[in-house]
């Protein structure tokens, strides 16, 4: 109905820029209308250069077409309309990467990541990068540097503590999560990975412990009832591990159990903390944003105009990590 109305309201009111980037929206979905979606686009940007939505789904169009100046033009404008614009940064990033212009691509995440240092997402995108290119090592090292720059920066720490542990270098792991419990003991993350490195230690019942405090104080943060989860599946209380897992699924309302990667549970054995694998979904991108969210796992993320989800803690594409098996595999 809206797509049918869309022209009429344009035309009543041919000055109001959301409706030009709304109709845009729309017919550059479709092929045959793609052309006079880039039209509406244009306008809606001429109308308003603050528009933010219009700007990127303009770029992901110029894109497609081939237009990468034009794209790369209209998401640097989304940036400059709004400096704190993550999506908009993620963007640029992408683009860059869709060229193999890993360099651009590179710097323009490290520069998000000292711009916005106190934003979770913007933080933790060069890290996601790192991730998914299984660049661990330069990762650790490009974040050391950046917690040097900015010792009070949590989001940063986080990614930090990430790689680290990704990496295995658990001796630094132990001391930067060390630090987080006594600085930031309530957020949900800072209590996961601890309790992951408690695990591969062997201190299931400690792991278990913090998780349990972590889950009371964030009682709807799915990434601790999950680890929660696998901690008390860790240690033999399948009761417990049952619950965690329920509850996991209760906050998830769109993502089935089975994207979940839901473990299957026998009462008669303890399952070693070493098959507890993160859970990953499907991604389209390298690049997978984490929007701020109030603890869910799966937030939702956008590239232009695609909207999916992803996980807080991204491992690297099976497609291109080639390590030996492993607790952290």
């Amino acid at each position: 109905m809206f797509a049918k109305n869309s022209p009429k309201v344009t035309a009543i009111d041919p000055n109001r820029a959301s409706f030009h980037a709304s109709l845009g929206f729309l017919q550059s979905s479709d092929p045959a209308t793609a052309a006079a979606g880039e039209d509406q686009l244009r306008k809606a940007v001429s109308l308003d250069d603050k528009n933010i939505t219009a700007h990127l789904v303009l770029a992901a169009l110029l894109q497609k077409k081939g237009d990468t100046q034009g794209a790369e033009a209209q998401t640097k404008a989304a940036i400059a309309a709004d400096p704190k614009n993550v999506m908009a940064r993620a963007s640029l990033a992408e683009l860059y990467l869709r060229q193999n212009d890993t360099a651009k691509a590179e710097a323009t995440l490290h520069q998000t990541a000292e711009d916005l240092s106190d934003s979770e997402s913007g933080a933790g995108l060069l890290a996601t990068y790192y991730i998914r290119t299984n660049q661990l090592v330069p990762g650790a090292a490009a974040y050391a540097d950046l917690v040097a720059k900015h010792p009070k920066s949590t989001p940063l720490k986080v990614a930090y503590l990430r790689l680290l542990i990704l990496n295995k270098d658990l001796s630094k792991a132990r001391t930067v999560g060390a630090e987080l419990a006594k600085t930031d003991p309530n957020v949900p993350e800072v209590a996961v990975l601890n309790g992951m490195i408690l695990l591969n230690d062997g201190k299931t019942n400690e792991a278990f412990t913090e998780l349990q405090k972590a889950a009371k104080a964030n009682p709807d943060s799915l990434v601790v009832k999950i680890w929660l989860g696998r901690a008390a599946r860790a240690k033999g209380d399948i009761t417990v591990a049952q619950q965690s897992f329920r509850d996991a699924v209760k906050l998830t309302p769109g993502v089935s159990k089975r994207r979940l990667v839901l473990p299957k549970y026998r009462s008669t054995r303890t399952i070693s903390a070493a098959s507890n694998k993160w859970p990953t979904l499907p991604s389209r991108s390298i690049l997978s944003l984490r929007a701020p969210t109030s603890g869910a796992a799966w937030p939702r993320a956008t590239r232009g105009p695609l909207i999916r989800r992803t996980p807080i803690f991204v491992r690297p594409s099976s497609s291109i990590r080639k390590t030996p098996p492993g607790t952290w595999n």
